[in-house]
């Protein structure tokens, strides 16, 4: 998992994440509420899943990537986060429709 998140991203990471459309980036978002329930679980264990579970043709992103779409979906009111984020480890998420 990665330790901070605001370290950069290598030219192959880039590469797969710009060739990204508006479908795929649903397809994971989707991929990141399925992984998570209606009680707390580990962002970590979270993005892990979601990588996972999100197929092979989104195998080259990287865990940067899932954790930033996580803050994404928890800024949009999608998903909510006890702790802070950018300690994947020690925060937690869960859907707010507990």
């Amino acid at each position: 998992m990665p330790e901070d998140l605001d370290d950069p991203l290598d030219a192959h990471e880039r590469a797969a994440i710009s060739a990204l459309l508006a479908e795929d980036l649903a397809v994971i978002d989707h991929v990141i509420l399925a992984s998570c329930s209606g009680s707390w679980r580990k962002a970590a264990m979270v993005v892990a899943l979601s990588m996972a579970n999100a197929g092979e043709q989104y195998g080259e992103l990287p865990d940067k990537f899932f954790a930033k779409r996580l803050q994404a979906l928890v800024l949009e009111g999608r998903l909510q986060v006890q702790g802070d984020l950018r300690g994947l480890r020690t925060s937690e998420v869960r859907r707010p429709d507990s």
